[in-house]
């Protein structure tokens, strides 16, 4: 299952926070000829949602460039939107699609792996708000006191769940079988442009392969538990 925020890839459903965005600011005004407002547009042979005057496509595809400029219209001065606004809305429709497929009383404890940039902080809001829609998250986020130390939206991130007790750890090792019911995909996203090498992906080279290997029979240290994405499967090529 993958879950977008701001941009929406691989044929998943507009998120249902974004979807009256797209018709408040696609109807009027300056964004309507965007990369997100196209998106909105009417798509051949696919069934909208018509809000407002504006039909959403129930799917759409985008490329890794049209997923950019998605972002960059939106943070534009046209746009007005803030990276910690399109965090917070990607985290809680992520956490909403979790709760709708994955539900506590039967799915409760959600490994939440955070990646170094935007992707990662999309997990963190999610852990936020799982722990508030009643889950047991814990996060798994690499290099976190470098990270936090050069960003202060990710540090006050880490502080809210510190807050409320939800475990964040820099130490990966992979979980063993029935000890996740859930995990998040929140490495990296439609902007991955390939591994550097020696040495230097570590451990996310890891942590991808892992993931990557979850559902097939015979795989190595694979689990069972469900793997939901922020936007796509990390490591994919869009």
């Amino acid at each position: 299952l993958a879950v977008g925020g701001a941009a929406v890839l691989a044929a998943r459903r507009l998120p249902p926070l974004l979807a009256p965005l797209s018709a408040a600011v696609c109807a009027r005004g300056p964004l309507r000829r965007t990369a997100f407002c196209r998106l909105a547009a009417p798509a051949a042979g696919v069934r909208g949602l018509a809000m407002a005057g504006v039909v959403v496509p129930a799917s759409s595809f985008l490329n890794q460039e049209q997923a950019i400029q998605v972002d960059v219209d939106l943070m534009s001065a046209e746009g007005g939107f803030s990276i910690d606004q399109l965090m917070e809305l990607a985290g809680l429709s992520l956490a909403t699609a979790i709760a709708k497929e994955y539900p506590a009383s039967s799915h409760p404890n959600v490994l939440i792996i955070s990646g170094p940039g935007n992707n990662g902080g999309d997990g963190l809001v999610a852990a936020r708000h799982l722990h508030h829609f009643g889950y047991a998250p814990r996060v798994v986020y690499p290099k976190m006191e470098s990270i936090v130390e050069k960003n202060d939206l990710y540090r006050r991130l880490t502080v809210q769940l510190a807050q409320l007790g939800v475990p964040i750890s820099s130490e990966w090792t992979r979980p063993q079988e029935g000890a996740v019911d859930v995990i998040v995909d929140a490495v990296f996203g439609f902007s991955f442009k390939g591994w550097r090498g020696g040495g230097k992906d570590a451990p996310f080279d890891d942590i991808v392969d892992f993931l990557g290997s979850e559902g097939q029979e015979g795989a190595a240290a694979s689990i069972s538990a469900p793997v939901v994405s922020v936007d796509i499967p990390s490591g994919w090529d869009v």
